[in-house]
């Protein structure tokens, strides 16, 4: 401490002024590097994983559209509307035809039935 009530801290320490063996030195670095080369492919995985899941969000929250749709069962909601879908059509057709026969006079018809008839 000076006298001004500076504190002074020695960063040195006793290891710098040892020398160091180039062999420790170069057993750290390929520690090091089978560490970083360990780091990486787990990342890499990790990367592949993330964007598998994400492949599956985007096809569930779109409800499996594209080629995964068509091997999938339709849901009852769209079986039901087709079948209300065919309903509706066929009644329609019926009330044409009943409109048709509502329209239709019975002429020469009933007149040759009656005369055959009789």
């Amino acid at each position: 401490m000076t006298a001004d009530g500076i504190f002074i801290i020695d960063e040195s320490s006793p290891t710098e002024n040892t020398p160091v063996d180039p062999s420790d030195l170069s057993c750290s670095v390929r520690a090091l590097q089978q560490d970083l080369d360990e780091l990486k492919s787990v990342n890499e995985s990790l990367r592949k994983e993330n964007h598998s899941l994400r492949e599956q969000l985007n096809t569930a929250r779109n409800g499996g559209e594209g080629a995964r749709s068509r091997s999938v069962r339709p849901s009852c909601d769209a079986e039901f509307a087709r079948a209300l879908k065919v309903f509706y059509h066929s009644m329609t057709s019926v009330r044409g035809q009943l409109q048709r026969l509502r329209r239709h006079r019975p002429s020469v018809r009933i007149h040759v039935l009656s005369s055959v008839l009789a």
